[in-house]
């Protein structure tokens, strides 16, 4: 349980990893779900309900030099 590390999937297949940081919550791309903290644990919730927490910010943010990589080809082959 809790939180483990694993790539970060460029091409967006990885359903685990569909989520956007907006105002402080981690919410799930396409549904109302939100990252909460409940009892020590991270879990899914509604984010009505998470709005309390505003937990999550963003640190040291830079974009990997593969993601730099595969953006470049696809505007050079004009797919982005």
């Amino acid at each position: 349980r809790g939180v483990h590390f694993y790539g970060c999937d460029i091409t967006g297949q990885n359903g685990n990893q569909q989520y956007r940081l907006q105002d402080g919550l981690l919410h799930k791309d396409l549904t109302h779900r939100c990252l909460v903290v409940r009892n020590e644990y991270l879990m899914e919730d509604d984010c009505k309900v998470a709005r309390e927490q505003h937990i999550f910010s963003t640190v040291d943010a830079k974009e990997p030099r593969p993601h730099q990589i595969y953006t470049k080809a696809l505007q050079d082959e004009h797919l982005a």
